[in-house]
Protein backbone atom coordinates (compact mmCIF):
# COMPACT_ATOMS: atom_id res chain seq x y z
CA UNK A 1 0.00 0.00 0.00
CA UNK A 2 2.77 2.38 1.00
CA UNK A 3 4.40 2.02 -2.50
CA UNK A 4 1.08 2.75 -4.31
CA UNK A 5 0.24 5.92 -2.15
CA UNK A 6 4.09 7.12 -2.87
CA UNK A 7 3.94 6.91 -6.13
CA UNK A 8 0.31 8.59 -6.33
CA UNK A 9 1.11 11.93 -3.88
CA UNK A 10 4.16 12.09 -5.94
CA UNK A 11 2.56 11.99 -9.22
CA UNK A 12 -0.18 14.16 -7.92
CA UNK A 13 2.25 16.58 -6.86
CA UNK A 14 3.92 16.27 -10.31
CA UNK A 15 7.15 15.49 -8.28
CA UNK A 16 9.73 13.53 -10.25
CA UNK A 17 11.78 10.66 -8.33
CA UNK A 18 15.06 12.43 -8.49
CA UNK A 19 13.24 15.74 -6.86
CA UNK A 20 11.95 14.07 -3.75
CA UNK A 21 15.05 12.41 -3.42
CA UNK A 22 16.61 15.36 -3.11
CA UNK A 23 14.02 16.89 -0.50
CA UNK A 24 14.54 13.95 1.69
CA UNK A 25 18.37 13.72 1.16
CA UNK A 26 18.51 10.43 -0.55
CA UNK A 27 19.55 8.37 -3.16
CA UNK A 28 17.17 8.65 -6.28
CA UNK A 29 17.15 4.63 -5.86
CA UNK A 30 15.29 4.60 -2.82
CA UNK A 31 12.63 6.27 -4.21
CA UNK A 32 12.56 3.51 -6.65
CA UNK A 33 13.05 1.00 -4.51
CA UNK A 34 10.14 2.26 -2.21
CA UNK A 35 7.55 2.94 -5.15
CA UNK A 36 8.41 -1.12 -6.43
CA UNK A 37 8.68 -3.13 -3.82
CA UNK A 38 7.25 -3.35 -0.06
CA UNK A 39 10.08 -1.91 1.84
CA UNK A 40 9.23 0.71 3.61
CA UNK A 41 11.05 3.47 5.10
CA UNK A 42 11.91 4.40 8.46
CA UNK A 43 9.32 6.12 10.73
CA UNK A 44 11.26 9.48 11.11
CA UNK A 45 11.69 9.24 6.77
CA UNK A 46 7.73 8.60 6.88
CA UNK A 47 7.58 11.74 8.72
CA UNK A 48 9.18 13.90 6.74
CA UNK A 49 7.11 12.31 3.31
CA UNK A 50 3.90 12.85 5.32
CA UNK A 51 4.90 16.53 5.89
CA UNK A 52 5.89 17.48 2.69
CA UNK A 53 2.77 15.96 1.07
CA UNK A 54 0.78 17.15 3.91
CA UNK A 55 -0.84 13.92 4.67
CA UNK A 56 -0.90 11.50 7.52
CA UNK A 57 1.46 8.48 8.09
CA UNK A 58 -1.27 7.05 8.65
CA UNK A 59 -2.96 7.54 4.96
CA UNK A 60 0.99 6.71 4.12
CA UNK A 61 1.52 3.39 4.51
CA UNK A 62 -2.56 2.63 4.23
CA UNK A 63 -4.16 1.78 7.86
CA UNK A 64 -6.75 5.24 6.52
CA UNK A 65 -8.03 6.34 3.88
CA UNK A 66 -8.16 9.56 5.03
CA UNK A 67 -5.40 11.89 4.14
CA UNK A 68 -5.84 14.75 6.93
CA UNK A 69 -3.33 14.65 9.13
CA UNK A 70 -4.28 14.46 12.97
CA UNK A 71 -3.52 18.11 14.14
CA UNK A 72 -5.69 19.11 10.98
CA UNK A 73 -8.76 16.94 11.91
CA UNK A 74 -8.91 18.16 16.01
CA UNK A 75 -7.23 21.66 15.26
CA UNK A 76 -10.81 24.03 14.61
CA UNK A 77 -10.83 26.57 12.03
CA UNK A 78 -9.74 30.34 12.23
CA UNK A 79 -13.96 30.90 11.94
CA UNK A 80 -14.55 28.18 14.17
CA UNK A 81 -12.24 30.04 17.20
CA UNK A 82 -13.69 33.06 16.19
CA UNK A 83 -17.80 31.79 16.88
CA UNK A 84 -16.73 29.91 19.88
CA UNK A 85 -14.97 33.08 21.15
CA UNK A 86 -18.28 35.27 20.12
CA UNK A 87 -20.65 33.15 22.25
CA UNK A 88 -18.19 33.30 25.38
CA UNK A 89 -18.16 36.98 25.20
CA UNK A 90 -14.56 38.06 25.26
CA UNK A 91 -13.05 40.81 24.65
CA UNK A 92 -11.70 41.51 21.43
CA UNK A 93 -7.71 41.50 23.18
CA UNK A 94 -8.91 38.07 24.88
CA UNK A 95 -10.12 37.15 20.77
CA UNK A 96 -7.00 38.00 19.34
CA UNK A 97 -5.03 35.93 21.78
CA UNK A 98 -7.25 33.01 21.41
CA UNK A 99 -6.13 33.31 17.92
CA UNK A 100 -2.74 33.69 17.81
CA UNK A 101 -2.66 30.76 20.75
CA UNK A 102 -4.74 28.73 18.10
CA UNK A 103 -2.11 29.19 15.31
CA UNK A 104 0.67 27.73 16.94
CA UNK A 105 2.28 24.33 17.05
CA UNK A 106 0.19 22.30 19.36
CA UNK A 107 3.62 21.70 21.56
CA UNK A 108 3.79 25.29 21.87
CA UNK A 109 0.02 25.91 23.39
CA UNK A 110 0.16 22.71 25.59
CA UNK A 111 3.56 24.67 27.33
CA UNK A 112 1.91 28.06 26.99
CA UNK A 113 -1.13 26.96 28.99
CA UNK A 114 1.47 25.13 31.53
CA UNK A 115 3.43 28.00 31.98
CA UNK A 116 -0.20 30.23 32.69
CA UNK A 117 -1.60 27.77 35.01
CA UNK A 118 1.80 27.39 37.08
CA UNK A 119 1.48 31.44 37.31
CA UNK A 120 -2.34 30.95 38.31
CA UNK A 121 -2.09 31.54 41.73
CA UNK A 122 0.16 34.57 41.49
CA UNK A 123 -2.45 36.61 39.72
CA UNK A 124 -4.79 39.50 41.07
CA UNK A 125 -8.58 38.02 41.10
CA UNK A 126 -9.67 39.87 38.16
CA UNK A 127 -6.78 38.54 36.13
CA UNK A 128 -8.01 34.99 37.22
CA UNK A 129 -11.14 35.30 35.89
CA UNK A 130 -9.67 36.14 32.75
CA UNK A 131 -7.53 32.92 32.08
CA UNK A 132 -10.66 30.50 33.59
CA UNK A 133 -12.56 32.46 30.41
CA UNK A 134 -9.69 32.29 28.00
CA UNK A 135 -8.68 28.26 29.15
CA UNK A 136 -12.40 27.28 28.70
CA UNK A 137 -12.64 29.18 25.11
CA UNK A 138 -9.39 27.03 24.21
CA UNK A 139 -10.75 23.73 25.38
CA UNK A 140 -14.07 24.19 23.78
CA UNK A 141 -12.12 24.58 20.81
CA UNK A 142 -9.90 21.64 20.71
Amino acid sequence: MFSHRLKELRRENKITQRDLAKFLEVDRTSITKWETTDVMPDGLMLSKIAKRFSVSIEYLIGTTNDRRRIEDVFSPSLEEVRSRAEKMNLTDDEKIALGILKDLPLSKQQALLKETISDFNDLPDEEKKTVIKMISAYLSTR
